[in-house]
């Protein structure tokens, strides 16, 4: 569901519409003193006074190495990060609980080194992404790998390079790229042997489309009460010596219909991200055993979409527990459904012949991870 390699990562993060002003002030130079510099400056005075117990200036000469080479690092630390420049490099999606490969594009004016490489705000707290040894002239790519927990939209914070040299007295650090952002899709589960044997045994009970199919012939099977007189299959009755019924592919066949209901208080969220993992997981098998979904539901722009399995998996991810509360929902009566929702007993409109999922049963279903708890 992702890129892996470097050289297929799709696109950068969005450009930051900030005024230049704004943008000259996030990407000035901060410096700052060490742990390992405040050490060495309490130290400073220790050796100067030193020098009425020692035979020789040694102390001294040791105060006054430090203090010079303080001096001089404090304008030097500020040049080692003026010039660099970083892009994002991000794949088009990640997925919930996996490992992702993204990474940036570094902009090197001249050769400087060691660096590292960070993400986050001086306000806050950093991450160490990866230590750079040396940055030559030119363009250069870095990546790594990163787990998201949390499914839908995440806005990655702005790179920042840092030089704590020499000595690691002092530190600069230097906002060197925009923020980016990149869309996580839900978790993938593993469905249990179980659910499509309570899927068809729910579609053999007694759902009947209204339309007979035009695609290619999915299967035979014997007549069911209901059955309109068209779907026989005359020769294969014959043939069997019993009234036989032929089922095409679509979209009677293999074609259903996904209903997620997101009404509901957002205090339902941790059971609301459980039930989309079990509509995102049936989502995904379905779709590779050759069946046709719309994805429906009232927190889905203009309610009901189709499209590919990627298009319909990001469609998900936007989804939000209470975000829309517009009625009762509508089914459609040509189609099965599976119904997602928090309710026990939804307020529908439309098709009657529906299979409600709930985040107990969802349990039943498919293998939820623990993370998604």
């Amino acid at each position: 569901m992702q890129g892996t390699a470097l050289d297929t990562l799709a696109h950068s993060g969005p450009r930051s519409s900030r005024s230049r002003s704004s943008r000259s002030q996030d990407t000035a130079v901060r410096r700052g003193i060490t742990p390992t510099g405040w050490v060495a400056i309490a130290v400073l005075p220790l050796g100067v006074m030193s020098i009425w117990l020692q035979t020789t200036p040694t102390g001294l000469a040791v105060g006054i190495s430090l203090a010079i080479l303080l001096g001089i690092s404090w304008p030097w630390c500020k040049e080692a990060v003026m010039p660099i420049s970083a892009r994002w490099l991000l794949p088009a999606h990640a997925v919930f609980g996996e490992p992702c490969s993204i990474g940036c594009q570094l902009l090197c004016a001249r050769k400087r080194g060691p660096l590292s490489l960070h993400w986050g705000r001086s306000q806050g707290a950093r991450k160490l992404l990866t230590p750079l040894p040396s940055a030559q002239p030119g363009t250069s790519q870095v990546a790594w790998s990163e787990r998201f927990t949390q499914r839908g939209m995440h806005t990655l914070p702005p790179l920042s390079v840092v030089c704590s040299r020499p000595l690691g007295l002092l530190v600069a650090e230097r906002q060197c790229s925009d923020e980016a952002s990149i869309l996580v899709l839900p978790a993938i589960a593993q469905v249990r042997p179980e659910a499509m044997q309570v899927v068809m045994a729910w579609l053999d009970s007694g759902f009947h489309a209204d339309s007979p199919g035009h695609d290619e012939p999915a299967h035979i099977r014997p007549y069911r009460h209901g059955d309109p007189m068209r779907m026989v299959h005359w020769r294969a009755s014959a043939r069997m010596r019993s009234i036989m019924v032929l089922e095409r592919h679509a979209p009677q066949g293999r074609q259903i219909s996904m209903v997620i209901d997101t009404r509901g208080p957002k205090r339902h969220s941790r059971r609301f991200e459980r039930l989309l993992c079990a509509a995102a997981s049936m989502l995904s098998y379905l779709s590779q055993h050759g069946w046709t979904i719309s994805l429906r539901g009232n927190g889905i722009p203009g309610g009901i979409t189709t499209g590919s399995l990627t298009h319909l998996l990001e469609t998900i991810a936007r989804i939000e527990c209470g975000a829309s509360d517009d009625g009762p929902l509508r089914l459609p009566a040509q189609y099965p459904c599976l119904l997602y929702s928090l309710d026990e007993a939804p307020v529908i409109e439309g098709g009657e012949q529906y299979y409600l999922i709930t985040p107990e049963r969802a349990e039943q279903l498919v293998r939820i991870p623990r993370t998604v708890r």
